[in-house]
């Protein structure tokens, strides 16, 4: 398992960095990011520093020397990370949304920029990291959603209704959501409820996904289990 993840690794690395600089390919930098949060380092808490120098770098546009280093992160990580939230807001907009091909793997780069832009502020802030998400993420198609508005899902949570039915939109939106998901579970300040928000928002673009429900299951399991040590 280790020899194939270092390989998974060596492919990403040769596709990201082998852009020129200001044109970093965000589909593959989020694959890659995705490899590190799903194999962390075993003394890693939270998302591990060579995972968020992977966004500050998509941020930047380019890789550089400290964009692959896995030591422990500078004394201005809260600067750098603020400034690449910056980047990525501004840069969001002119991502294109069709451009992952029909890979099941592969966000676009809009999404794939939203999710890098998310993960940033789940470092600090889960809930403006779920709330940055929700504002730009649709309806699930078949919600009696047609055109622009605003209206409030299952757990409470806002969603922003899209017309949009496409099928690949609609994979795009459904991987997203479930990176959304893993990245915040890697913040040390993620609360349940914000956590089940977000798995029922995700539930909501992915009806009956059974990793969303387990997840959402294992969430509720320890709740009860920490509120019955409390009484």
């Amino acid at each position: 398992a280790h020899g194939s993840v270092e390989a998974a690794r060596g492919v990403l690395r040769k596709l990201c960095t082998g852009t020129e600089p200001g044109v970093l390919d965000a589909r593959f930098v989020m694959g890659w990011w995705h490899l590190e949060v799903l194999s962390p380092p075993a003394d890693a808490v939270g998302m591990s520093p060579l995972a968020v120098r992977l966004l500050w770098a998509l941020a930047a546009g380019r890789f550089d020397a400290n964009a692959l280093d896995s030591g422990p992160l500078r004394s201005d990580a809260g600067l750098l990370t603020l400034q690449a939230v910056r980047r990525l807001e501004k840069a969001l907009p002119a991502r294109s949304r069709e451009d992952a091909g029909g890979s099941r793997l592969l966000l676009s780069s809009y999404h794939g920029t939203l999710v890098s832009l998310c993960a940033l502020l789940a470092r600090t802030s889960p809930r403006a990291a779920l709330e940055a998400f929700l504002r730009e993420a649709p309806l699930p198609a078949g919600t009696g959603a047609e055109g622009g508005g605003v209206c409030t899902g299952a757990g409470g949570v806002t969603l922003v209704r899209v017309a949009s039915s496409e099928a690949e939109q609609s994979r795009c939106w459904s991987l997203a959501f479930g990176l959304l998901v893993e990245a915040l579970a890697t913040s040390p300040l993620i609360t349940a409820p914000i956590l089940v928000k977000a798995l029922w928002a995700a539930l909501r673009q992915s009806p009956g996904s059974p990793w969303l429900l387990r997840a959402l299951a294992a969430v509720r399991l320890r709740t009860g289990a920490d509120s019955a040590m409390r009484l």
